[in-house]
């Protein structure tokens, strides 16, 4: 048996597709000598394609390799019977989301709300939601609460 796409020598001649050949020798007694060839040319192993999309910063395994850059890659491979069989992906690495960030500053005892919490604290916060293709998409307040004003008397 052959590949699909080769070809098999035999006695001078050139064969490439599936099939039963005859050749016929003449003895050195004067004798014809019949050899009978079983040709199989195994058929098309057709190319395997896959798609796949990720977030920016992730990675994607494919075929003991790592992919983290949009592209179209190409691995060939052996079947089971030695044949080449070509697989592709398609990926495609979603931009970045940008970081959102907002600071702001509040007065001693007034409260922020932001993304339905509220807060009395100075601090960092963040908060982290889907994207419609289920990536990150990152909320970051900086909030500032001044100090408590002092009073003075005057006399």
């Amino acid at each position: 048996a052959v590949c699909f796409g080769e070809s098999y020598e035999w006695n001078g001649q050139t064969y490439d597709e599936t099939g039963e050949y005859i050749q016929t020798f003449a003895a050195a007694n004067g004798a014809d000598s019949i050899v009978t060839l079983h040709l199989t040319v195994l058929p098309e192993v057709p190319v395997t394609e896959e798609s796949a999309t990720i977030c920016y910063g992730e990675s994607y395994t494919w075929n003991g390799e790592t992919y983290t850059v949009s592209g179209d890659y190409t691995i060939t491979l052996l079947n089971v019977h030695g044949c080449d069989s070509v697989a592709k992906l398609h990926l495609t690495v979603l931009p970045e989301v940008p970081v959102t960030e907002e600071s702001v500053v509040v007065c001693y005892g007034e409260t922020y709300t932001w993304h339905g919490e509220t807060y009395s604290a100075s601090g960092d916060y963040t908060v982290t939601y889907a994207t419609v293709n289920g990536c990150d998409s990152t909320f970051v307040l900086h909030l500032t609460v001044l100090p408590e004003a002092a009073t003075s008397e005057e006399t």
